[in-house]
């Protein structure tokens, strides 16, 4: 792993190909970009998320991309397809869920839909939907602080391309993130350098350029939330056992970039966000980092309640889910952790019970169902085997998408290789376990003992509650061994309670000291 393999973002890749030429000439700085827009448009007219339609993501997507064009007098065909599918469609967003709105959609697409009406395209801008939109967006401007917006890092940097009425572009460049960027986002990158001239804007755009080729991500880096996932997926599907040596790696790269506030999903990036620090911070207490949850208290708004950013209008699942399995990996007298299992465990029953199952951060195949389990079976109540079982048939998706002002897709999350290794390791542990079984009963067997009067466990029984926590292969002969002691020492204990005058019990301690087991013999009376 490097700094993140993510699917291209069309809606940020057009923002980058707005880039005049820094020689003057009215071409595109990165003319690949342009190209890649006019080489992947949909067969619907749309651009974005080829795998997967949410409209929001075309719409925000198609409209970012026919402003380009425009701007550039560039491609007849595809422009007239894409403002083809804005008509037909745009009305049909007044049906769809506002939970599974993209970052920043309200601001985003009524901003570029003002620029697209400058422009003289003919689109419906007098729906009465997109007028609430309108609204909304004014609503939202107008509770950001110009004086804090300018002063501190906040997530407003995210959307900066969609705030160019109220930026002062000289003040903002104080807040630049180390790498260049603005929270990791070319598109706000973009249009700050569009606007300044700022150098350390244009070195970044041209890195994201050069690494992907012909197109930018929604942003980058996700070097650690790439690796969170990863790892919380590869436990989760019970193939953790053929990596230890690179999730040790790769969860040192992790605590070595987390900081005093938290986690972010990228080593640059200023702002740390719930879910990434709850992941990362669970990962990394399991495998025994020390870490300390009062990291909490930064995700705290006035009233007490966790956030997962100041500022946010809503509260999503994903963000409340990994604060709950996070808490559950609480020690003694950690207060923080008692407080976020009250709060989360409160939160995600509500979302159950009044079936609010859009997540703001990513559309996943049973996140729902996962969230039902969790509550249902606590952390210190589940067994891994079964975990990974549920996990693999029901939970897992290969191919989810996660959202941000577009949605998109990280390969080494989601893919079907991780699947198929889960299915093949879970069926190949299954053998193992049955070839054992075969051999504790075979021991059994040869043992030659009967206990018709006693009430005793049978070695499956025992062997199968053994293996249940002891369940990796490199444990076959401890495995093997718990169960023939637990089924003797069963076998004592019935023994001696079934007995009770001390001499009786004497004869059976003085039987078992001279007693040698021979297949076919019987207990000696």
């Amino acid at each position: 792993m490097n700094d993140g393999e993510t699917s291209p973002s069309a809606y940020d890749t057009a923002w980058v190909a707005r880039i005049q030429a820094t020689n003057g000439t009215h071409q595109p700085h990165f003319p690949q970009t342009l190209e890649w827009i006019l080489e992947n448009q949909l067969e619907d007219g749309s651009w974005g998320e080829p795998t997967f339609f949410l409209l929001y993501d075309r719409l925000v997507c198609t409209l970012a991309c026919v402003l380009t064009l425009t701007i550039w007098n560039s491609a007849g065909p595809q422009l007239s397809k894409g403002l083809d599918f804005l008509r037909r469609r745009t009305k049909d967003m007044e049906h769809e869920p506002t939970g599974l709105r993209t970052c920043g959609f309200e601001i985003a697409f009524q901003a570029m839909l003002d620029e697209a009406r400058d422009l003289g395209l003919d689109l419906p801008y007098d729906l009465p939907f997109l007028k609430e939109i309108s609204q909304l967006r004014e609503k939202k401007i107008k509770r950001i602080p110009i004086e804090v917006m300018h002063s501190v890092q906040t997530t407003l940097l995210y959307s900066l391309e969609a705030l160019q009425d109220v930026v002062q572009w000289e003040n903002i460049l104080k807040l630049q993130s180390r790498d260049g960027s603005f929270l990791s986002s070319p598109s706000a990158t973009a249009v700050v350098y569009m606007k300044t001239g700022n150098k350390k804007c244009l070195d970044f755009l041209t890195f994201i350029v050069r690494r992907f080729g012909d197109h930018a991500p929604a942003q980058y880096p996700i070097d650690l939330l790439e690796r969170i996932w990863a790892i919380d997926t590869i436990q989760r599907l019970g193939i953790d056992h053929h990596f230890r040596k690179e999730i040790s790696a790769t969860l040192d790269y992790v605590y070595k970039n987390s900081g005093k506030e938290g986690v972010s999903w990228g080593r640059d990036n200023p702002i740390p966000d719930i879910d990434d620090t709850c992941m990362a911070f669970r990962l990394l207490r399991m495998h025994g980092y020390p870490i300390s949850p009062d990291v909490l208290e930064h995700f705290k708004d006035d009233d007490g309640r966790f956030i997962c950013f100041r500022g946010e209008t809503h509260t999503g699942i994903s963000d409340m889910f990994n604060l709950y399995r996070f808490s559950q990996m609480s020690f003694p007298r950690e207060q923080i952790l008692k407080e976020a299992k009250a709060f989360s465990k409160n939160h995600l029953k509500g979302c159950l019970e009044n079936n609010k199952v859009e997540d703001k951060w990513s559309l996943k195949k049973a996140l729902l169902k996962e969230v039902e389990c969790a509550l249902t079976c606590p952390w210190s109540m589940s067994l891994p085997r079964v975990e990974a079982r549920t996990y693999i048939l029901h939970h897992y998706g290969e191919s989810d998408v996660w959202i941000a002002k577009d949605i998109y897709k990280m390969p080494y999350v989601n893919n079907k290789s991780y699947l198929e290794l889960a299915k093949l390791d879970f069926n190949w542990l299954q053998n193992v376990y049955c070839g054992e079984l075969d051999s504790v009963l075979r021991w059994w067997k040869d043992l030659g003992i009967n206990f018709p009067v006693f009430n005793l466990r049978q070695p499956k029984e025992i062997y199968f509650s053994i293996a249940a926590t002891l369940f990796e292969q490199e444990y076959s002969k401890c495995r093997l061994a718990c169960t023939k002691c637990n089924y003797i020492e069963d076998s004592l204990e019935e023994l001696f309670k079934s007995h009770g005058s001390i001499e009786d019990l004497n004869l059976i301690c003085q039987g078992v000291e001279r007693y040698e087991f021979k297949r076919g013999m019987e207990i000696p009376k």
